[in-house]
């Protein structure tokens, strides 16, 4: 009981306290998965003859490019929405069908 009473004594952290400890956590998580980017480029470099590495550095700049260049915001303004979302969800996903098309037929399309 006595252990109980301790865990309740303990403060509570501020709201500012708490966007700093959360920015702190994203900040390292993106530092993180940058390197391991780079890593795994480093490795592709190594196995892969340097055209065929310049062949895929264009698929990843194309496929950067189409997944910036898509991201709406439609997830983060419906999770913002209070009121009933259900047109809006529909909507969102009417849009997102041929994006998801697009990105998963354009890489294997030639261009000529």
């Amino acid at each position: 009981m006595a252990e109980k009473s301790k865990d309740l004594s303990k403060p509570r952290k501020t709201l500012p306290q708490k966007m700093v400890h959360g920015g702190f956590w994203i900040s390292f998580i993106k530092i993180i998965r940058k390197v391991l980017s780079l890593i795994r480029l480093l490795v592709i470099g190594r196995i892969l003859a340097p055209s065929d590495f310049g062949l895929m550095g264009i698929a990843l700049l194309t496929m950067s490019a189409l997944e910036t260049f898509s991201a709406f915001g439609l997830g983060q303004a419906l999770i913002q929405k209070k009121e009933n979302t259900n047109q809006y969800l529909d909507a969102a996903w009417t849009v997102l069908i041929p994006v998801s098309y697009t990105h998963l037929t354009l890489p294997t399309k030639r261009i000529v």
